[in-house]
């Protein structure tokens, strides 16, 4: 039988909502729904459809903002399954690379999504996630490589001009 025309279908996400949230209130509220209820404002009967099987009842915008305010949900967990659950908390393991690709590709395709080339463009510039992260932190190593030679340079020099003053040590050679 087809779908009724009109009628909008399902899909899977209210039921991936409700398996993330049943996984959040076993491990951080020892499956209690009525501390999970408690803990985020919202009447334990709430809870309940949310968690219910038999019905598909995802909490609305105010109840998302419960959500990630007082129960400490990390949204883009809640709704992709990206990690971490928690807000704020750090990223472990293989998802850094995929996060920051995903990072990245969501700004380039917000600022030239109006032209409609983001996500196209995205694609054609973007190196895979490993790499992407890779070259990232090849960057950042020689920022910090920069950095430290600057600093010791810095209290090098900072020292022997100190100490000269003091007449204890004296200044380093003059180049030739």
């Amino acid at each position: 039988m087809g779908e009724r025309k009109g009628r909008r279908r399902k899909g899977d996400l209210p039921r991936r909502i409700r398996e993330r949230l049943r996984e959040y209130v076993l491990d951080y509220c020892g499956a209690n729904q009525t501390k999970f209820a408690r803990r985020i404002g919202v009447p334990r009967t709430t809870v309940t459809g949310w968690l219910s099987v038999a019905r598909l009842h995802t909490p609305d915008a105010e109840q998302l903002a419960a959500l990630a305010g007082q129960g400490n949900v990390n949204l883009n967990w809640l709704f992709l399954g990206t990690p971490p659950r928690l807000r704020g908390a750090p990223v472990h393991g293989g998802y850094v690379p995929a996060l920051l690709r995903a990072t990245i590709a969501a700004e380039l395709a917000a600022e030239f999504g109006s032209s409609g080339a983001g996500t196209e463009l995205s694609q054609a510039v973007l190196p895979e996630a490993d790499e992407l992260f890779d070259q990232v932190l090849n960057v950042y190593r020689s920022w910090a490589q920069v950095f430290v030679r600057t600093r010791a340079l810095t209290h090098v020099g900072a020292a022997a001009v100190a100490a000269d003053s003091k007449g204890s040590v004296a200044s380093p050679p003059e180049p030739d």
